[in-house]
């Protein structure tokens, strides 16, 4: 089992801040979006990466939670929080990646 988690450890490092097999870390690609480009919509109905970045910051916390034991926020929490209005006054860039890189 140790060795398991230690490979999923290190599987996880080297895709969001190494050098991953498949091409550039996300870590990396996440780092040169510019602030200014994360809000905007490709399409009427599509998500923005302010969208996506915030998503996948909801269920990285989501994971933590459940790893950590944390019984405390239940899931109807994160599901309120999944697909939330992007609001780029409340909901920067730079403070979405610097969580989204914390809680990793």
């Amino acid at each position: 089992m140790k060795n398991e988690i230690q490979s999923i450890i290190r599987n996880l490092e080297i895709t969001l801040d190494g050098e991953p097999w498949f091409g550039r870390s996300v870590y990396g690609i996440l780092r040169e979006i510019k602030p200014s480009l994360a809000f905007k919509k490709p399409k009427k109905d599509a998500h923005s990466l302010a969208d996506l970045l915030y998503h996948m910051l909801t269920w990285v916390e989501f994971t933590l939670k459940r790893v950590v034991k944390d019984k405390a926020t239940d899931m109807a929490t994160f599901e309120d929080l999944d697909w939330r209005d992007i609001d780029p006054s409340v909901h920067g860039w730079e403070e979405g990646l610097s969580a989204y890189i914390a809680t990793h």
